[in-house]
């Protein structure tokens, strides 16, 4: 019943496709560059890997093959599994694929990635001659990103598939039933193991109506890698390292956008005029045109600034603004609060680089995507005015949160960075438990 259940979905499934195809292809080429690229790049994909047709292996003793899709910035969720696979089979080879053009630089320049490729369309013809070429042992999707005819073509070659750090809300949208309810459930059908993040995301899935011997609780994997990428920090100019100051914060903002400055900085003025407080402020774009603006807000605000780049040192200015990339994992170190961007705009930014570092963290009213985001508001470090992560509502709000931090909880905040790291550490060791997992199902070679 089950499989008649699940052929009757495939075919709705592709009929969907279809249509929705034909009616959004060509004004979505038309609109969106990233489209075309990713069309063009599996375009010319398809064409070498036709060219090239694996070769079945003569060894007697194979080494395993593993599959790693993530869709883009999950690729963060990936890279520890994927270390900690090549520490258990050393021999192993491993594929990564990727939906998005814009993290194929980011999957490509892994080093422990044996050969990195887009995920080809989801369309029954590509998905099988792709899988026939790779023929990998298992797979392992991060997070998100279940593509059906991909998890069907998967089953069809008796490929196992698995899910890792995944979450399911499903409340936000109220109960679900009927065919909607079976759209819901049908990928997750095809996956033979879900490795969830916590017991609740477990129990929703049940309710989907899953099978719950094949759904496990396995933890976040990508707290493993924000811990892995802290111990191994990447140099910074030491001489604008701010001195410690018993009566002055440092606030360091990450992942900013033009929305967040416009609420951040007001409300920061004061006490960054009063000598309360200096900021460090690290665009998620630092192109030109954005620090350009930045420069305007900041001169309109009389605040005076000094650029990453060209100061000499020492930083005496209030604000420093860093207009270069992939350094601040390692500036919330110099903090003693964090401010995460996004969330005046649109979705906020991971909490997790701030929190694993000890910082108490602020987010504006768009976090609610952000899972950490809204399970370290329930950690409280002082009652009833502090938790690790500060939830404000309006540029005011900020206003406030800030002015209460800096002048009457300095202390807590500093006496408060090894409460919050160890919280952040327990959560450790997800992807070392599902590598274990994967080892008593393969053998080692």
């Amino acid at each position: 019943m089950q499989n008649l259940a699940q052929h009757s979905m495939i075919w709705l499934y592709r009929c969907l496709v279809t249509t929705t195809a034909l009616v959004a292809l060509i004004p979505g080429l038309i609109v969106s560059k990233k489209l075309r690229q990713g069309l063009a790049g599996r375009w010319r994909q398809a064409r070498q890997l036709s060219a090239g047709e694996r070769k079945p292996t003569t060894s007697h003793t194979p080494s395993p093959r593993f599959l790693i899709h993530a869709a883009s910035g999950e690729f963060e969720y990936a890279k520890p599994v994927i270390r900690a696979l090549k520490a258990e089979f050393p021999s192993c080879h491993i594929t990564a694929t990727y939906f998005s053009p814009s993290y194929a630089k980011n999957v490509h320049g892994f080093s422990e990635v044996d050969e990195a490729y887009y995920l080809p369309l989801d369309l029954s013809w590509s998905c099988r001659r792709f899988l026939r070429r790779l023929r990998p042992d298992l797979v392992l999707i991060a997070r998100t990103d279940l593509w059906p005819e991909w998890l069907w073509q998967c089953r069809r070659q008796n490929i196992p598939v698995w899910l890792f750090s995944a979450t399911k809300n499903l409340t936000q949208s109220g109960p679900v039933r009927g065919l909607t309810k079976s759209l819901r459930r049908f990928p997750y059908s095809l996956l033979e193991e879900i490795h969830c993040v916590s017991s609740e995301d477990r129990d929703q899935l049940i309710h989907l109506g899953l099978d719950s011997a094949k759904v496990f609780v396995g933890g976040d994997t990508r707290f493993d890698q924000v811990l892995h990428r802290l111990a191994q920090p990447k140099p910074l100019k030491e001489e604008l390292r701010p001195a410690f100051s018993k009566d002055q914060a440092i606030l360091v903002a990450g992942s900013t956008w033009t929305e967040d400055e416009r609420a951040l900085l007001p409300a920061a003025r004061n006490l960054l005029t009063q000598s309360q407080l200096r900021l460090i402020i690290a665009p998620h774009e630092p192109s030109p045109s954005h620090i350009e603006g930045l420069k305007t807000l900041l001169n309109n605000l009389s605040l005076p600034f000094d650029i990453y780049s060209t100061c000499k040192g020492p930083w005496t200015s209030p604000v420093l603004i860093i207009d270069q990339v992939g350094i601040l994992a390692d500036l919330y170190s110099w903090g003693d609060l964090a401010f995460v961007g996004g969330s005046f705009k649109g979705p906020v930014h991971s909490v997790m680089e701030p929190l694993a570092t000890g910082l108490v963290t602020l987010v504006g009213p768009r976090h609610q995507n952000n899972r950490e985001a809204m399970e370290f508001q329930k950690l409280p470090l002082k009652e009833p005015l502090i938790s690790m992560v500060l939830a404000c509502s309006s540029a005011e709000e900020l206003s406030q949160q800030l002015q209460q931090l800096v002048c009457s909880d300095l202390e807590c905040l500093r006496h408060s960075r090894t409460l919050i790291q160890t919280e952040v550490n327990n959560r450790r060791g997800a992807s070392q438990s599902l590598v274990e997992r994967v080892a008593k199902r393969l053998p080692k070679t």
